[in-house]
């Protein structure tokens, strides 16, 4: 066993280069265990690992400088006659959490509501879901992701569902139909209370109701360039797809002021029925005659 006073001193040197070696054998996203086999320095410092935990990369040096001082701590007080036949298995078990993209966007969901989006930090809703900043954004780009999350597979549906409509589809129907069926995936997804409490959440951050109405602006653009696909002329498929957002937007609206009610795919039919409706209706000079 090596003496208390002059092992630690040797161990110290020691510990930055182990450290370096763990990191390296972390290698950024690797699951990994360590069994430091050592007696002597040099074994010491020639670790074997094998998969089976997690080191986070951003945080590699702390979590290798902590398996390194546990190896010299558990040299110092081996109590094996050869030290270099002794065997330390130490293992840093930081097993990714499950479902941890539902935890995140639960916490998120949380605090936006306590302290507000602009108030709360990455760090909080982490801290709060029991996980890291780095499992964070491996989930998400920005804290705001975690409100408008898949749009960008929203829009391909829309756009994907007009492009597919019949050939003998008006327009408008081809239009309508992708923003329903894009109604229906979030219906499906995220359900309406999760709906309702984001909404809440836009409407009381500027920065977030700026980026809902580029949001809704993109979509009103691919579903004019899937009409303009289709051969619709200008402007017919930049109002068409105008329109069509606007009946979205409605729609949607309608689906989130109450807790319950008609699906939203319903109300976004009830709103192109009232828009027939008025489209087919007499010039209001004529009724007043």
């Amino acid at each position: 066993m090596l003496d208390g006073a002059s092992g630690r001193d040797r161990l110290d040197g020691d510990t930055e280069v182990l450290a370096d070696h763990v990191c390296d054998l972390a290698g950024g996203d690797a699951f990994l265990g360590h069994t430091v086999q050592h007696g002597t320095r040099r074994r010491l410092l020639e670790g074997q690992a094998e998969e089976t935990c997690r080191i986070d990369a951003v945080h590699r040096r702390p979590a290798a400088r902590t398996v390194a001082r546990e190896a010299g701590d558990a040299l110092l007080t081996s109590d094996a006659d050869d030290r270099d036949e002794a065997v330390v298995a130490l293992t840093v078990d930081r097993r990714r959490e499950p479902n941890g993209r539902g935890r995140l966007e639960k916490a998120a969901m949380e605090l936006y509501r306590e302290r507000g989006f602009d108030d709360t930090t990455v760090a909080e809703i982490a801290e709060r879901a029991g996980l890291t900043e780095r499992t964070f954004f491996r989930h998400f780009a920005d804290k705001r992701e975690i409100l408008f999350a898949g749009g960008a597979e929203l829009n391909e549906l829309v756009v994907t569902t007009v492009a597919s409509a019949p050939d003998a589809a008006p327009p408008l129907d081809a239009s309508v139909a992708g923003i329903e069926a894009g109604g229906a995936m979030l219906q499906e997804r995220r359900g309406r209370h999760f709906a309702r409490q984001r909404q809440r959440i836009i409407d009381a951050s500027p920065e977030l109701r700026e980026r809902e109405l580029h949001k809704l602006a993109a979509m009103a653009a691919a579903v004019s360039r899937a009409l303009r696909d289709r051969g619709v002329g200008e402007p017919g498929a930049t109002i068409l797809g105008e329109i069509a957002i606007a009946i979205f937007r409605i729609s949607f609206a309608r689906w989130v002021a109450e807790s319950s009610g008609p699906d939203l795919t319903d109300l976004i039919r009830d709103a192109l029925a009232e828009l027939r409706a008025l489209a087919a209706a007499e010039p209001l000079a004529s009724a007043r005659e």
